[in-house]
């Protein structure tokens, strides 16, 4: 698949990522957009969100019915050519949510980005596996100092609460998991105190 948004209308298409004329891959160097329609590197044809060929010899090229809420870009797959086309059913919480969102009541909590070596499912168990959360002995987060400094990390997750617009508030949705390294050592020798400020999500040395 390959996705793009028109220059003019602003709105997502996603299609095929192969051009139905010579292979071309329509995402690689040297595609482009170009107002609403989506130009093949190879040979310049071009294709609108509906998959239509505006211009070239070929009809057209397979289309994804799209939906985008809040930014967020759904699109419908159905394996039988008979559905592939129509989506059987919508998302019904897109019918007032972007209207509540804009009116103030409801409001993003946080969001934080974070790389772990991990595989997905650790996370979702150790989430709500309480038992799976303590003291572990682990490197650095940096690679680069992974054999030089070593320390204690610790891992938490208290519910019920949670941090809404900088604030640390009660709220029995929400849920929030702290994090702590301590005890560092350079070399196996010294030692340098750790501390996390949950309230900011920062983690500090001392």
């Amino acid at each position: 698949m390959v996705a793009y948004r028109g220059e003019n209308d602003g709105k997502v298409g996603v299609l095929h990522a192969f051009c139905p004329h010579a292979g071309a891959h329509l995402g690689e160097e040297g595609g482009y957009v170009e107002g609403n329609v989506l130009v093949c590197p190879m040979h310049r044809w071009k294709f609108d969100r509906k998959g239509t060929c505006t211009r070239g010899r070929v009809r057209r090229t397979k289309a994804y019915p799209v939906r985008e809420i809040l930014n967020v870009v759904y699109i419908w797959f159905h394996a039988s050519e008979e559905f592939a086309d129509t989506p059987q059913w919508e998302l019904s919480v897109a019918d007032d949510l972007e209207a509540v969102v804009k009116s103030g009541q409801w409001h993003e909590a946080l969001v934080r980005e974070t790389e772990l070596g991990q595989h997905l499912c650790e996370i979702a168990l150790s989430s709500t596996e309480k038992s799976q959360l303590g003291a572990s002995e682990s490197p650095s987060r940096f690679p680069v100092f992974q054999n030089v400094i070593t320390g204690s990390h610790t891992t938490q997750m208290k519910y019920e609460q949670g941090i809404v617009n900088g604030e640390l508030v009660g709220r029995k949705e929400l849920a929030v998991l702290t994090a702590e390294t301590r005890d560092l050592h350079f070399f196996g020798q010294g030692r340098i105190a750790g501390e996390h400020d949950p309230a900011q999500g920062t983690h500090g040395l001392r």
